[in-house]
Formats: structure tokens, C-alpha cells, sequence
């Protein structure tokens, strides 16, 4: 069974830079969390993992017998080695898995990408390792004495195992689709207090994310971990998502083991998989960034003091002694607060108005802005969660509702949101019901309707010696198709700014130059449309069965062959663990590319790996009073600056395929571009007035949210192993060929500075069409639309139009406004 996994990085005093709220800012202040987790980790020796080093303090055995091929690590009395860590805990884009799924992987390649799973990672992949995964117990387990049917559920997916695609019926398709959601079950029983213990077993239906295709549990049991609070009451697994929400501080007593997997075939290679094991965890500093969660079922709080097993090691009763010197030592608790929550001393006194409960303790549901707030009218600030926020001092921003957009911005996923702007998609008449009725009409033009092998065919557009493919119609020419979804956030993949998808590297020191000889392009990741109608949750549906048709048939193919493929697929799983739910668009190049001149010096400053031999810092040299930063800043030379001109009507005619400067871009600049010819090329996608889309307006028109439709055509890249222990790699592209928004969003996006405006309509010019192309451009999504305008300036963090001059921009990129003569 499955266990929950986090990701944590080095603590700071603020996780958002737009949200740093008192809470955090206490943390670093002096005689605070910092100083007494500074002070107890330097002073624990090797029960700190920070302080022990491997071959000294801890060697590595085998675990188990002398044949396996699993092992764990033993202090110098050979017993297993436990040792003590702390870290802020990260969001579920980088990891952290703490739902009713936990780890688990549902299946499809892309676990076989790496033959090394490490502890440690870069949170970004421009950066060295600066985050530690932690893996807990096991999340289910089936009870002793309970036999299972270990070939019981294997129908789940079909005897094939691939998903199989649904019956379009727009008519009915609402009425079906709320018989085939309809659950006649029982409610779960909550266990009452004495009931709560570390290894309790619990009805797993208690997740508040629990349901779906994936979960077919039947005798298994949801098992209590010793996590606990910050007044060492347990953390039922149902309240993950609340205590253990990202920016929460933790300490926790670990071991370690390491895992060798044989693969089934001979010709992959083996896979090494290091865990650190949580043995027991505490939070000792909270968090207030806002939370967002699924429907709860009417469960009671456990909030009294519950059993906690001892604990099993010298290290793991030393962390749970924190707390006890400054409780004790006469600080500036509140006396309300018990002594044995004393982490959350500085916040009691600074915010008296937040509810405690009986024993003292503050809850961070008492600051809660997720759940039902999302699905209600943000507009509604009179929530208990909006209250708590708005008596809070510490906050740069102090509107609880923006505060909650900023943040579903990065991280945005459908259905997180709800204003009258999406629920206006779903009425009688409205986009959905367009949507549906159009897609269903167009057949084969529409990918949800096409069948891979019927209506599009495997076909080599490109010289014969390459083994690049893409796939024809019926007609022979290439196949294009139309497509739709909504818009998800950067945290999933969506790259509309001026790096494109370019990898920069492991190493921000060294990064890999975005020139004039380097290709990038934009990747828009579109998702099911947020409350969709069942008609619409079924087509795109049918979108992902089609799409994953393409990797099923090369994958047959391969396994015919013994061929060992790495494949980068177009569709994927937003969720770690989850069912596939969103489709990665690519579009055309973003700037022009000249062709290297073999014999000049063009050579490019490529990423080196990951630093891998790091060498520990001298504790006793760093200072408390300056908290370190972990990012060295790179300031370029200032050079000569040139005068920058937007594209006018008098000047420079804006249409598809029309070259720009690429420093239009507001996020251009720093040291990863170096390009002096390349040239920023408009591409055909359009807003919902069907004018074109600047590309420095991508941020602005297609933010979060936006639904959109395109046509798109189908490529696969095959990279040829370099060495004989290599595997093929092949990646996937659904190319975008054209874009119209037809539903626009209101998420609040944080703009690159300094934003830029233009005025000037953007007409549309006509292109080559395609069957497909020519469905779309037959429909008027403009008599569904709402008729708000929703450009720029009203939405977004820049409150004002920039001004209509001039800006000076220097060659690395840098910006500032051009004086008036």
C-alpha cells in the first residue's frame, strides 16, 4: 500500500514573495523558531543528519537477507540509524503527496525516465539540489488475519488496459452523467477520541479526496501515522491537506534505506530508489497560506489530547523535547497558551483575536481560506477564513480574496475558482453547450471524434533518413485536428514568456544561453474546462483516450521489438499518481533561427550537471543576525541601451507570421538570453474578438483559466540513443497551428515587469486553412460570450495602463523608461 510523501526546502521568512505574512517574519526574529532549531540541531551531534557524515556515523548492510538486494544503514552499535531534520514543507507541484492517493502511480512511462530516485532535488530545474523528499508509512493496510483477491479489480481498465472513450449524447449527456457519478454508500463513521492512536486503522473513505477509478480498495485500512501537532495531539490523515499545508515548518526522525529494482526487461536498466523513512514528525511553526480542499463529509474535530506511542530512538525523544527551553524560560508566551505549545507563543500574542481551542491551542483551520469560500462567490467576504485574514497585520496585501487568487495563479487547476465569469459558461445557451454541439458535429475534424489507424494514419513527412514521423487524413495531407480545454498554470507546464520551454540547465551559474542559434517555443497545458456540462467532461475525455491511442500503438510496437523507449508524452496526469487529465500544447517557434555558421566561433555556454560532491558549511561561520540566501544574485554588465518601439499601424503592420524585436517580451533580460538577430515571430492565435495576440500579451490574454480552442497537428521527434546503453528517446508534440480564445478567465495574474500595453486592434490576417481549421473558423463563439472586457490592467497586479512613450532597453534586457525631449 502506498505511502504519503513530502518535499521540504530550507526554511524562510517568506514562501510567496507577495505573501509575507507576520507569521513567517516571527519565525526569524531573535529567541525565535530559528534560533532555538539552530541552536538544538548544531548541538545534537550525529542525531542530526546535518551533522553526521556516511562511513563515520552511519554504513550501509543489506536489509533482510544476504541476498536481497534492499538496504538500510546502522549506526556504530549496528542498529538502524535514526537521525533528526527539519524543513518547510512545499506544494503539491513539487512533490508533496499527502491525499487519499499518497505516492501512488497509476500507471503509463513515464516511470521509467530516471533509473535513479534520489532523497534529495532541485525544486526548479535551473537549480542545484536544494529540497529533501521524506516518504511516510504505509497510507493502507489490510488488517491481520484479512485474506485478499490479489487478482480481484484487474478489470478496472479493460482486458487491453487502455482507456476506451464515452458516448457523446449532448441531449441527455447531463442526465447521464449524474447516473454515472451517483453513489449509494454509506457515510464512514469518525472515530471518537479514544479510538485516535499511532496505527489506528481507519475507513479510508475519510479521505477527503477518496473516490474515482483509480481506488478499489476493499478489506485495506487507512493507518494512523505518529505525525503530530504543535501541542503533540496526532494529525488524523484527513486533516493532511490543513496541518500539513505548504510553509509549514517541521522536524522529524528519520531512517534511510535504499532499494535496487530489477526491471522485468533486461535490456532496461536497474532503478535505485532512496527513501528517507519518516519515523515521527511535529510541526513546530504553521502556516497561514490559504488552502484549497475537496468537499468534506460531516466529520466531528479531534482536537483533545490523543495516545501517542513512545518513542523508539534517543533521536526522535530529542525532538520531542522542542519547544520545552523558551516555554520554560520566561519568553513572552501568552499565559493562555499551554507551555507545551510554545512554537505558537509569538503568534498568540501578536493575533489574540484568532480562536483557540480549549487547551490553548490555535488551529490553522482558524485561518483557513480554502474549501467552501471556492465554491461560493469570492465576491462574499464576510466567511469566517476572510474575517481571520482580515485582522491580520502582517500581510503586504490585505484583500483575503486577491490574496487567494495570487495564489491559485501559479499553481491554477480547473474547478479551484469560482466566480460569474465560469459559471456563466455553463447556463442553458451558453459556451459549453456550444462547445458540445459544435465538437460532436464535426466528426473527424474534431479529436475527440477521430480514431488513430481510421481516420489518421502513421506517415514520414520529412526525408527518409530521419526518424521523425507525423500522421496524414484521409486525404493525405497532414493531419489536423481541433482541440479544446482550459488553461492551467505554470506550475504545470503552460510557458508563454520569453524563455518559451527552454531548458536553461542544472546550473544557474553556467546557464545554457537562449542565442540566435537556439530554437524555444511556447507550451500552453489545457485541462478540463472548469464545472463543465457532462457533454463537454466527456469529450475531452475522449480527447485524452485519442491522444494516448498514439503512445499506446508505438508502445505495442516497441514491445514487439525489445525496444527500450523513454517516451515524453503529450498527455499527462496533473496530480502525482493521478489519472491522465491534461494535454500539453505546443506552438510554432518563438523567435527566428539562424543557422550556425559551422566554421565561425558561435559556440553556446551549455549546463553543466548538478553539483554532486558538496562539501558541508562551517556551521560556526555563519551568522544568525543575516539570514543567508541560498540563490546568488548574477547581475549582468549595463551596456549600451537603444531605443525600444512597439509595433504601429504607421510602422511595422502586426499579422500572423510578422517579425518583432524579441525585447518586446516584458520578461526578457538576464543571463540567460543572448540573442542580438533573433526576431520574435506573431503566431495565429487570437483572442475573443478575434484579433491576434501579441506574444507580450500572452501572459495577460491567455492566463490561467482562459478556455481556448485550436487546430493542432501531430509530431513525433525519435532521438537516436548515443551510446549502446542508451534508449530511444521519442517526444510527442500536439503543434498548434491556431489558437482562438472563446472564454476568457479572471484569475489575477502577476504580470513580468515592466508590463507593456498596446492600444492598436490586432486584426486577424488569413492564413492557410484546414478542414479542421475552417469547422473552427465556421462557428460565432461570440454570441455566447460575455460581453465584460477583461484586458490587462483591469485583472492584473499592474493597476494602470503604462504610459504611450518610449522605452530605453539595454542590450542584457534591462528596462526604463525613455526621457521626454
Amino acid at each position: 500500500m502506498k505511502s504519503a510523501k513530502f518535499n521540504l526546502i530550507m526554511p524562510s521568512s517568506v514562501d510567496f514573495p507577495l505573501l509575507a505574512s507576520s507569521i513567517f517574519q516571527e519565525r526569524v526574529k531573535p529567541g525565535g523558531v530559528y534560533d532555538e532549531l539552530s541552536d538544538l540541531f548544531s548541538s545534537m551531534g550525529p542525531e542530526a543528519i546535518a551533522n553526521a557524515e556516511f562511513g563515520v556515523d552511519f554504513f550501509r548492510q543489506n536489509f533482510g537477507d544476504d541476498f536481497t538486494s534492499h538496504f538500510s544503514y546502522v549506526d556504530k552499535d549496528s542498529e538502524e540509524f535514526n537521525a533528526n531534520l527539519f524543513g518547510e514543507i512545499l506544494g503539491a507541484a513539487h512533490g508533496t503527496c499527502v491525499g487519499a492517493l499518497g505516492n501512488h502511480f497509476i500507471g503509463g512511462d513515464a516511470d521509467s525516465v530516471n533509473d535513479m530516485k534520489e532523497i534529495v532535488k532541485g525544486t526548479q530545474s535551473d537549480h542545484e539540489f536544494n529540497a529533501i523528499t521524506l516518504a511516510g508509512g504505509v497510507l493502507y493496510k489490510v488488517p491481520d488475519g484479512d485474506n485478499i483477491d490479489r487478482n480481484r479489480g484487474t478489470e478496472a481498465r479493460g482486458a487491453e488496459g487502455y482507456i476506451k472513450k464515452r458516448s457523446i449524447d449532448v441531449v441527455n449527456a447531463e442526465h447521464n452523467g449524474l447516473n454515472r457519478r451517483a453513489r449509494h454508500q454509506t457515510p464512514p463513521r469518525v472515530p471518537n477520541d479514544s479510538e485516535i492512536s499511532v496505527g489506528a486503522l481507519y475507513d479510508p473513505r475519510l479521505m477527503l479526496d477518496y473516490g474515482g477509478q483509480v481506488f478499489n480498495l476493499d478489506k485495506a485500512k487507512l493507518v494512523q501515522p505518529n505525525w503530530c501537532k504543535m501541542d503533540d495531539t496526532l494529525i488524523v490523515p484527513w486533516k493532511n491537506y490543513l496541518h500539513l499545508r505548504q510553509g509549514t515548518l517541521i522536524v522529524a526522525n528519520i531512517c534511510i534505506r535504499m532499494h535496487i529494482l530489477h526491471p522485468k526487461n533486461k535490456k532496461k536498466p536497474k532503478r535505485r530508489v532512496y527513501q528517507a523513512i519518516i519515523n515521527y514528525l511535529k510541526v513546530v511553526a504553521i502556516s497561514d497560506i490559504p488552502v484549497a480542499y475537496p468537499p468534506q463529509p460531516a466529520v466531528s474535530r479531534v482536537n483533545n489530547a490523543l495516545k501517542i506511542a513512545s518513542g523508539q530512538s534517543n533521536a526522535a525523544s530529542v525532538l520531542r523535547m522542542i519547544g520545552a527551553s523558551r516555554s520554560s524560560s520566561g519568553s513572552s508566551v501568552s499565559k493562555k497558551v499551554p507551555k507545551h505549545t510554545s512554537w505558537t507563543g509569538s503568534i498568540a500574542d501578536n493575533h489574540p483575536e484568532l480562536d483557540r481551542d480549549s487547551d490553548g491551542f490555535i488551529d490553522p483551520e482558524d485561518m483557513d481560506v480554502g474549501g467552501d469560500e471556492f465554491a461560493g462567490d469570492p465576491a462574499d467576504d464576510q466567511t469566517k477564513a476572510a474575517k481571520r485574514l482580515k485582522t491580520i497585520n502582517g500581510y503586504k496585501i490585505m484583500n483575503p480574496r486577491l490574496i487567494r487568487k495570487i495564489m491559485a495563479h501559479y499553481n491554477y487547476l480547473p474547478n479551484s475558482i469560482s466566480t460569474s465569469l465560469f459559471e456563466e459558461r455553463r447556463k442553458s445557451g451558453g459556451i459549453y453547450d456550444k462547445l458540445a454541439e459544435a465538437f460532436v458535429g464535426m466528426g473527424p475534424n474534431a479529436i475527440a471524434n477521430a480514431e488513430l489507424d481510421q481516420d489518421f494514419f502513421r506517415f514520414n513527412f520529412s526525408e527518409a533518413w530521419s526518424s521523425n514521423y507525423s500522421f496524414r487524413g484521409m486525404d493525405s495531407k497532414q493531419y489536423t485536428a481541433n482541440i479544446f480545454g482550459e488553461i492551467v498554470g505554470q506550475a504545470h507546464g503552460t510557458y508563454t514568456g520569453a524563455q518559451g520551454n527552454h531548458f536553461i540547465g542544472n546550473d544557474p551559474t553556467k546557464p545554457k544561453l537562449l542565442d540566435d542559434f537556439t530554437k524555444t517555443k511556447c507550451t500552453i497545458v489545457i485541462a478540463c474546462p472548469s464545472f463543465p456540462t457532462a457533454a463537454v467532461s466527456d469529450l475531452f475525455y475522449n480527447q485524452i483516450c485519442t491522444l494516448s491511442s498514439i503512445r499506446d500503438a508505438d508502445k505495442e510496437e516497441e514491445d514487439r521489438a525489445g525496444t527500450a523507449v523513454i517516451p515524453k508524452d503529450m498527455v499527462k496526469a496533473l496530480r502525482g499518481g493521478g489519472e491522465l487529465d491534461a494535454i500539453t500544447l505546443t506552438g510554432p517557434p518563438l523567435y527566428t533561427v539562424i543557422k550556425k555558421d559551422k566554421t565561425s566561433n558561435n559556440d553556446n555556454t551549455f549546463a553543466s550537471p548538478a553539483k554532486r560532491n558538496l562539501k558541508k558549511r562551517n556551521f560556526a561561520s555563519t551568522s544568525n543576525d543575516h539570514p543567508s540566501d541560498p540563490h546568488n544574485d548574477i547581475l549582468p554588465d549595463e551596456t549600451a541601451s537603444t531605443t525600444l518601439a512597439f509595433p504601429t499601424g504607421s510602422g511595422q503592420q502586426i499579422f500572423a507570421g510578422a517579425e518583432y524585436d524579441h525585447r518586446l517580451m516584458p520578461d526578457f533580460g538576464g543571463p540567460v538570453f543572448a540573442m542580438k538577430k533573433a526576431k520574435l515571430i506573431q503566431p495565429q492565435w487570437t483572442d475573443i474578438r478575434n484579433d491576434l495576440i501579441v506574444p507580450w500579451k500572452n501572459y495577460d490574454l491567455l492566463r490561467p483559466g482562459t478556455l481556448v480552442v485550436a487546430t493542432v497537428c501531430f509530431e513525433v521527434f525519435v532521438m537516436s540513443p548515443k551510446s549502446a546503453s542508451d534508449s530511444v528517446r521519442k517526444i510527442y508534440h500536439a503543434t498548434i497551428t491556431s489558437l482562438r480564445v472563446i472564454a476568457e478567465s479572471d484569475v489575477i495574474v502577476a504580470p513580468p515587469t515592466p508590463s507593456v500595453s498596446n492600444k492598436k486592434k490586432m486584426s486577424a490576417q488569413p492564413v492557410a486553412s484546414s478542414a479542421a481549421a475552417s469547422a473552427l473558423a465556421s462557428i460565432d463563439w461570440c454570441s455566447t460570450a460575455t460581453s465584460s472586457s477583461l484586458s490587462g490592467s483591469d485583472h492584473t497586479l499592474d493597476g494602470e495602463d503604462p504610459p504611450k512613450e518610449g522605452i530605453d532597453v539595454t542590450t542584457d534586457g534591462k528596462r526604463k523608461k525613455a526621457r521626454k525631449q
